[in-house]
C-alpha cells in the first residue's frame, strides 16, 4: 500500500475557506509579509494575520480585519461583508 499523507487541521480549515471563497466568486490572495515589505507599508498592515475586502481594485471601508480568528466567525464576517456590498 502507498503512503497517505494526512493533512493539518490547519491545511484543512484553508481547503474549506478556499472552496467557500470559490462558490462566493471571491478571490483570495495570500501575500508573503517578508517578500512584500513595499505592499504591506502601503495597505499599513500592522498585524498578521490580515484580511482586507476589495471591490473593483478599492479597499471596501470597514472590511479590515487583523488577527486571528476561527473559521465559523471568518465566514460570518465575510457573509456579512458580501452582504454589505453587494447591497450597496
Amino acid at each position: 500500500m502507498g503512503t497517505r499523507r494526512m493533512s493539518t487541521r490547519k491545511e484543512a480549515n484553508w481547503v474549506s475557506l478556499d472552496l467557500y471563497c470559490e462558490v462566493q466568486g471571491i478571490t483570495v490572495v495570500k501575500i508573503d509579509h517578508d517578500a512584500n515589505s513595499r505592499l504591506i507599508e502601503e495597505y499599513k498592515v500592522y498585524g498578521l494575520p490580515t484580511l482586507i475586502l476589495f471591490k473593483n481594485g478599492e479597499e471596501v471601508p470597514e472590511s479590515r480585519r487583523e488577527g486571528a480568528i476561527t473559521k465559523g466567525k471568518l465566514k460570518k464576517y465575510v457573509d456579512a461583508l458580501l452582504e454589505s456590498i453587494s447591497v450597496a
